[in-house]
């Protein structure tokens, strides 16, 4: 039986140890990764832009029920004057959207008024508004959402909101003027 120098047997014993440690510093490489990162799918959203207007106005703006496929669009004035009733049309990207409703604002029945809404859809992507208080009550003046419409997203895309046709009056069925109004776009990812 041979025997080995004590010297071996201490730079073996010292030598092990040292072995393991680095081996497991160095961790074990991971893997490859696998191919290629596949493209991320875009989220459903909605987004509406109001177009800038100076009051006195009749102006578009988001309503907090909206979501990624429902738009509920405010008709809004800001500091109008002396107002009975309005009317207009509407024109929405109808290949994207479809209306679905309207529900009435408190600004034309304040003081507890009786009101009239009218929306008729007279064509893809049009709407004929008219909305005025009723009987001898005067006028009313003021900020705050005329009317909320309701839309559904049909599509993706782009589109704008467009008022046309469109009049402000007073309790004589005189026009006011000064009136700004201000429309929007929408932009759609499905």
């Amino acid at each position: 039986m041979s025997r080995r120098p004590w010297w071996a047997v201490v730079a073996l014993a010292l030598a092990l140890p040292l072995a393991l440690a680095v081996t497991a510093a160095c961790g074990g490489g991971g893997g490859g990764g696998g191919g290629p990162t596949p493209p991320t799918t875009p989220q459903p959203s909605m987004t509406f832009t109001g177009s800038s207007v100076s009051a006195p106005a009749v102006a578009l703006a988001r309503g907090a029920g909206s979501s990624a496929s429902i738009l509920q669009l405010e008709v809004r004035s800001e500091d109008l004057v002396n107002v009975y009733g309005l009317a207009f049309d509407l024109t929405f990207p109808g290949g994207i959207l479809r209306y679905d409703g309207v529900t009435e604002g408190p600004v034309l029945g304040t003081g507890g008024a009786g009101t009239s809404l009218q929306v008729a859809q007279t064509a893809s992507g049009r709407l004929v508004v008219g909305l005025t208080r009723l009987g001898a009550v005067g006028t009313t003046s003021g900020s705050g959402v005329l009317m909320t419409l309701q839309f559904t997203a049909t599509g993706s895309g782009s589109g704008g909101f467009a008022f046309s046709s469109n009049q402000v009056f007073d309790a004589q069925a005189s026009q006011v003027g000064g009136v700004s109004w201000g429309g929007g776009t929408v932009q759609i990812t499905r």
